[in-house]
């Protein structure tokens, strides 16, 4: 059999929750068991020491504290799915991940691995507890539940392609399953394998079989091999190995425990009985693992037994062993059990043995049997061989054991180990590193940064760095990351523990990884100095090997050592031939170094000589070219003659633009801001102009150089430097390149070529410019490539709101050496992946074991504990079988509604009763009580509640939460289930009782008439009615219901001399006026809230997007539509909104109705505030889930509502506005989060009108309130508001938006966005983050309205903080008329009446924006409370 290496290992063991303190408790010879805890069951209920059926002669166990805790957030499991999944299988998930890291092994990196996982287990006590009432089984309980999940659940979790396989062989289930994992290892099956096993005890079902089976001890204790043995009591554990082929373990260098020499497994066959041992299957096996581990019984120096402490079970394993063992040896060999220890573990027992024996291996010591001074002088140890051990063995190396499991159904299963081979210690290797932590969470991260911090303490010096280099292989893939830079073990503890997250030295510690942008900046001369480096040559062995490459190249050209030159700390770099090309191979190093540790930069920028070093890097021409360019350059420049002179001023080119006009022999050189300028040429005329300068009071600097770089002085050199030039070779760059001579990106056709480095000499330097251009792409870091920090505060100058961070690898003379890994350890932080063994030297490069994850134990999941008498059959959950309405039903009840209400104002009290429809006429049903139950059980239905908690008292509005819609539900189910009837929707309003409702259509029924009096309209439609189902067919779309429905609504308008205010043509861009039939109006019906839309960089943007990607991009994203600025756009949705990812989809309206149509179904519930938008209705309606509003605003009646129907669903989605845009108000968004967080609850929330309008930078409600952004799963909304654009968009987490972009029916299926609004948008938010000024000016036109309309007593309703102010009216003719004299006095806002809004609340809706001037505010509210007060005085 093939080596098998046990590298990694985890295991959670009553009283023992880790490895460390198993052993702890083992060699300290203590047992670890309790009273039944009350979770499992009521002790009492099935306690009788006589063991009377049905009952457990003992009320003890080996019980794991805390198996209900789970931190299914880190695992990105829903809360309800972690509560339908076995615990077996959430113990089994984290320890899996902590023995994959014991393994030196970062978990997330084994996805997609060949790992095969196979668990032992032997019950599924869950399922029994979870899935007893049939009616309430969901998907989740199917995956969650069965024992092939156990070791499926694995595989998928972690991503593993290696065999998956539970093994159920009873009480040998774990070690037959270590024993298949070596197996395939051994075949080549898989290349590193999980074995484990798990054990849970929920239930006193076993503990009563093996009562009744006299196999349970009354005291509650295994007593293996003890004369006092009388049975056994059941434990729980979980343990997981990790375990590879021991010849590839060695070459990955990975920890070993132990090695696994052989093993083998057979059966009893037909024993005494079915469940009796047999010792000659017994010793078979044992002595067969001897020949294919190939090892003599006397090589073996101890047994972990399966000594249960039974009479018979201990006699038979004895004499087993005994068979092999009773030769002449030199020492008997020792046995114990864990068993005493733990109790009987079952489905883990084989591998809480196997543990044992890889520790005892491990440590050099075998701890004590517990109960072995009361050894059973009849099992004749000594004659066998044996040894039961009362007290530690040590054992000599190499050690060899042997572990025996055997099941209750007779497979036996023993396995032979080794010790590790005993090789010299690892030397240590001192040094700096990056110690890396990372976790799902905040507060995942703090606790194990804290723990890593507690065990650090017990580090040698010399093994710092190698821990570092680990920490980086194992604990470095979260998104939440922290990286210290750190000599020695006391430093990395001070910096772990600081709770700020911020070091002594102001820098952040911590960071959530996003994705990385970085540009590189190459310094340009005057960066050098002597010794530049010797620094990075001390720490970098990346560096070192660039730097020799560069020295290798430039040789020849330049007549000596580059390297030696960098190196040496007396050296005179300021000489133009020699700094040139040092500078050029300090930057090229440095680079290389960058490039090789994983940094790419996303775009490059160089500084006149720096310049070169950013082409070579881009590919423009290969490293010899470069070098002979460079050398030449400053060879030719040396040569020129003197006199010429650089000064450096703080002015704009306009300030300077006279003096400088009066000297023609002097010429800008650089611009390396807007007000950061370089002059170039004769040295008396640069005199003179700072002379003028100082005058002005114009700051100057002269600088210290040899010659007038970058003018016309320049030109003597030109010619033999383009001919030098001529002889190379150039290409296009592989990398975008800002070029400091364009002042702009290069084109992908422009190619730097020799015409473009001689034009190069003396062109101006427009560095200001390029920098301008790059960070419009908005980068997240800046790297200055240069032997110093240099060109990083010019970048400030440029952009003071630089949201970039600047880093420098190279500091300049004070550099300490941390700067490259501080460099690594920022980008890190914020979400790059470094290429980690590039910052180490090789023999830093050592994996050393580090604390395993500690995961939360906040959330737990448990069930009810079962009781004596537990019913079992629960009654059946109640169904009704339901049919989907449709959105036309609703939207025809809604027309009817508002022509009912057009009716009211036309006609008088006693016309309008006799337009109501006759509701008595319909066939009489001959039982009211079922009549009642059929309303009843629609109510239910629609309202969410159980019916047997309905009372008759209880009102539709206020009590069950009904709305218009709702009502129309209740209306048309009640007219499927009940024929013939009709229902009247004015006679039923939210204040109705149910019992009203009740009596209503009971009462409304008349006697069936007789058959000679049934009416015949048409004789053919008679002849055709062959059937109670057939139906009269709809052929003419202006006989449609819903058809006639609108054309009345709008012709009752007109009959009371109304005009339509709907789809008035606004003419022009809408800001803050319009054009309305040729006139201006003062608009306040749109949702322009910045003036984004117009804005001239909008429109630049707009018309550059259609020019590259055209007006459509003609096909669905997932298909060949996605294009750049797509991701842009999301990407910037996604900062603006402090989220992982976005999606943005074509519609706004839309995307709520696919997201939530698709995010849930039947089985759940959507639960909204009573003002959702329509969208919010729509999308429940498409889902077919449950839909409930509630008050609006109102989260304690949230709660309450959640508390009272939560378990009825699998999911709960609750949906709330982030401004409402019928009231202006926001809701309490803390308290709502509070609210899902306690019922286990989905949060989505529609930002339409508060992104762009709340929080400090227009970042949404999530600004406004700084919450957790992770606290809300779903932030949608539409970009059509302040963004300029049109199209919606979903945020939230990379796993969501990935999800979506897969599966959603809208996005899948529908076009994608068209890039002019995308462009639009995207530049709005660009520019909303560059000028707070639009934001600032819509507070104060949003305020000013509504403190003006306060102080005119115009009711405002709620509104506060929002740029949507209402007028409420409190009724609809009068809000129609108030709309329409408005208009007549070019004021265009828009009535809201009934039914949208309560009767009571019609009222005009105003929409502010940044546009409107103080003026236009002030004469409409003055218009608004004149015209209102006659419109009141009229009526």
């Amino acid at each position: 059999m093939t080596d098998i290496a046990v590298v990694g290992l985890d295991c959670r063991f009553p009283h023992a929750p880790d490895p460390a303190r198993l052993w702890q408790l083992l060699i300290e010879g203590r047992d670890a068991i309790s009273e039944v805890p009350s979770s499992r069951w009521n002790a009492d209920d099935f306690h009788d020491p006589a063991g009377a059926p049905g009952t457990i002669n003992t009320r003890s166990g080996g019980f794991i504290d805390d198996a209900d805790a789970f931190d299914a957030e880190f695992f990105g499991i829903t809360a309800h799915e972690a509560e339908s999944m076995d615990p077996q299988q959430r113990m089994l998930l984290q320890a899996t991940w902590r023995a994959f890291e014991d393994a030196t092994l970062d978990p997330r990196a084994q996805a997609g691995s060949r790992t095969g996982v196979y668990i032992g287990v032997m019950a599924n006590e869950w399922a029994n507890l979870q899935m007893s009432d049939y009616a309430a089984i969901t998907p989740q309980h199917g995956s969650g539940n069965g024992y092939f999940m156990t070791a499926n659940r694995l595989s998928y979790q972690f991503d593993l392609a290696g065999p998956s396989i539970a093994v159920d062989t009873a009480c040998s289930s774990s070690l037959v399953a270590v024993h298949l994992a070596c197996a395939a290892l051994s075949a080549g099956d898989c290349d590193q394998a999980v074995a484990g096993g798990v054990n849970l005890v929920l239930t006193p079902a076993v503990g009563v079989f093996y009562t009744q089976a006299g196999l349970s001890a009354p005291d509650a204790r295994c007593k293996p091999f003890s004369g006092n043995a009388d049975g056994i009591v059941r434990g729980e554990g979980v343990a997981v190995l990790v375990l590879r082929r021991f010849a590839d373990a060695e070459a990955e260098g990975l920890p070993i425990y132990a090695v696994i020499k052989g093993s083998a497994v057979n059966s009893d066959g037909r024993s005494n009985g079915i469940t009796a041992p047999n010792r000659w299957a017994q010793q078979q096996v044992i002595d067969e693992a001897y020949r294919r581990a190939g090892v003599r019984p006397d090589d073996i120096d101890f047994i972990e037994a399966h000594g249960t402490g039974t009479v018979l079970g201990d006699m038979i394993e004895v004499k087993a062993l005994g068979g092999l063992h009773s030769g002449t040896r030199a020492r008997p060999c020792g046995i114990g059990s864990i068993k005493g220890n733990l109790g009987h573990t079952e489905g883990a027992a084989g591998v809480a043995g196997l543990i044992k024996a890889v520790l005892s291996l491990h440590h050099g010591v075998v701890p004590p049997s517990r109960f072995a001074d009361q050894e059973n002088p009849r099992l004749q140890l000594a004659r066998r061989g044996l040894r039961l051990l009362d007290a530690p063995l040590l054992l000599d190396r190499p050690a060899h054991c042997g572990v025996s499991s055997f099941g209750l159904g007779g497979t036996n299963v023993h396995m032979v180990l080794a010790g590790a081979t005993a090789t010299s210690a690892t030397p240590g290797a001192p040094g700096a590193g990056v110690l890396t932590v990372s976790s799902d969470s905040e507060n995942g991260l703090r606790r194990n940064a804290l723990r890593l911090a507690e065990v650090l303490r017990t580090v040698t010096e010399d093994h710092f760095a190698q821990l570092c280099w680990t920490s980086n292989q194992v604990k470095s893939s979260g998104r939440h990351r922290l990286a210290v830079v750190a000599h020695h073990r006391d430093e990395a503890i001070t910096h772990l523990r600081r709770e700020d997250g911020i070091s002594e030295d102001g820098d952040r510690l911590h960071g959530l990884a996003k994705p990385v942008r970085v540009g590189w900046i190459f310094t340009g001369q005057g960066s050098q100095f002597s010794g530049m480096g010797r620094t990075l040559h001390t720490t970098s062995s990346g560096f070192r090997h660039a730097l020799e490459l560069v020295d290798a190249a430039m040789s020849a050209h330049l007549g000596r050592s580059i390297r030696d030159l960098l190196l040496d700390a007396h050296a005179d770099l300021d000489a133009t031939a020699l700094a040139q090309p040092a500078i050029f191979a300090m930057e090229y190093a440095i680079a290389k170094t960058l490039a090789d540790l994983g940094i790419r930069p996303a775009w490059l920028i160089g500084h006149s000589i720096g310049e070169f070093a950013a082409a070579a890097v881009a590919g423009v021409f290969d490293l010899d070219d470069a070098c002979k360019l460079v050398t030449a350059r400053g060879r030719l420049m040396q040569r020129l003659p003197t006199g010429g002179a650089m000064l450096a001023v703080r002015a704009t080119a306009e300030q300077i633009a006279d003096p400088l006009g009066d000297e023609p022999a002097v010429v800008v050189a650089a611009v390396n801001g807007p007000d950061d300028l370089v002059l170039s040429g004769d040295a008396e005329a640069l005199h003179r102009i700072a002379s003028v300068l100082r005058t002005r009071s114009v700051i100057t600097k002269p600088l210290t150089v040899s010659h007038a770089f970058h003018s016309p002085l320049m030109a003597p050199m030109l010619a033999e430097f383009e001919t030098i030039a001529a002889t190379c070779a150039y290409r296009a760059a592989d990398l975008p390149i800002y070029s400091t001579v364009r002042g702009r990106l290069l084109d992908p056709a422009e190619v730097m070529d020799a015409e473009y480095w001689t034009e190069h000499v003396r062109a101006t330097v427009l560095f200001g410019d390029a920098v301008h251009a790059a960070l419009g792409t908005d980068p997240t870091h800046l790297i200055e490539v240069g032997p110093r920090r240099v060109l990083a505060t010019a970048v400030r100058r440029i952009d003071p709101a630089l949201g970039a961070q600047c880093l420098s690898p190279g500091h300049g003379p004070g550099a300490t050496g941390d700067e490259l890994a501080a460099t690594v350890a920022a980008l890190y932080r914020d979400g790059l992946d470094p290429v980690w063994n590039e910052l180490y030297e090789p023999a830093q490069r050592v994996r050393r074991r580090l604390p395993v994850y500690e995961f939360a134990v906040a959330q737990r999941f448990w069930v009810e504990t079962p009781t004596v008498g537990e019913v079992d059959t629960p009654a059946p959950r109640s169904h009704s079988a339901t049919t989907e309405d449709t959105t036309m039903d609703a939207l025809i009840a809604l027309f009817r509604e508002q022509n009912a209400v057009l009716a009211s104002l036309l006609a008088t009290p006693g016309e309008v009763r006799e337009t109501l429809p006759d509701t008595s006429a319909g066939p009489r049903d001959h039982d009211p009580d079922l009549a009642a139950e059929i309303v009843r059980a629609e109510v239910a239905r629609v309202s969410g509640f159980p019916a047997d908690r309905l009372a008759d008292s209880r009102t539709l509005g206020d009590s069950l939460g009904f709305d218009s819609l709702m009502l129309t539900d209740l209306f048309t189910g009640l007219a499927r289930k009940i024929p013939g009837v009709t229902v009247d929707p004015t006679l039923i309003t939210g204040t109705t009782t149910l019992g009203e409702v009740i009596a209503h259509f009971t009462g409304r029924r008349a006697d069936p008439p007789a058959e000679t009096t049934t009416p015949v309209e048409n004789p053919e439609t008679a002849s055709a009615a062959t059937g109670p189902n057939t139906v009269a067919p709809e052929y003419r779309i202006s006989d449609f219901a819903e058809v006639r429905a609108i054309a009345d609504r709008l012709a009752g308008g007109e009959a009371l001399g109304l005009a339509n205010p709907y789809f008035l043509i606004n003419d022009g861009v809408t800001r803050d006026t319009s054009f309305i039939g040729g006139g201006q109006v003062v608009n306040f019906s749109s949702y322009n809230y910045l003036g984004m839309s117009g804005h001239p960089a909008v429109v630049a943007a707009v018309q550059d997007a259609v020019a590259r990607y055209g007006s459509s991009v003609s096909a669905s994203r997932l298909l060949s539509g996605e294009k750049p600025i797509h991701r842009e756009l999301e990407a910037e949705l996604a900062a603006l909104l402090g989220t992982e990812d976005a999606i943005a989809l074509v519609g706004g309206h839309s995307t709520n109705v696919t997201i939530i149509g698709h995010l849930v179904g039947p089985e759940d519930l959507v639960i909204h505030d009573s003002l959702a938008h329509d969208s919010i209705l729509q999308g429940c309606r498409l889902s077919g889930a449950t839909r409930r509003p509630f008050p609006h605003n109102d989260h304690a009646a949230l709660d309450a509502l959640l508390t009272e129907i939560r378990h009825r669903y699998r999911r709960v989605l609750i949906l709330i506005e982030g401004v409402y845009s019928q009231d202006g108000d926001i809701p309490d968004l803390p308290a709502i989060i509070a609210v899902k967080n306690k019922h286990q609850a989905l949060l989505m929330i529609d930002e339409a009108h508060s992104i762009g309008v709340l929080g400090e930078n227009g970042g949404g409600i999530g600004e406004y309130f700084d919450v957790d952004r992770r606290d809300v799963e779903l932030w949608s909304g539409t970009m059509s508001k302040a963004l300029a654009g049109c199209g919606g968009y979903v945020a939230g987490s990379a796993e969501l938006v990935q999800f979506l972009k897969y599966t959603t029916p809208g996005f899948v299926y529908s076009v994608g966005m068209t890039p002019m609004n995308a462009a639009a948008s995207l530049a709005a938010m660009r520019l909303l983050r560059a000028d707070r000024a639009p934001l600032e000016r819509l507070r104060h036109n949003s305020e000013l309205f509504l403190r003006l309309a306060r102080e005119a007593g115009i009711d405002t309703g709620d509104s506060h903080d929002t740029p949507i102010i209402p007028c409420i009216v409190g009724d609809s003719m009068k809000t129609l008329k108030l709309s329409t004299a408005l208009l007549r006095r070019a004021i265009n806002v828009n009535p809201i009446i009934y039914p949208a809004v309560p009767e009571d609340l019609a009222r005009l809706r105003f929409f502010v924006t940044a546009c409107h001037t103080d003026d236009q505010i002030r004469d409409t509210v003055a218009a608004l409370a004149e015209e209102l007060s006659r419109v009141c005085a009229d009526q």
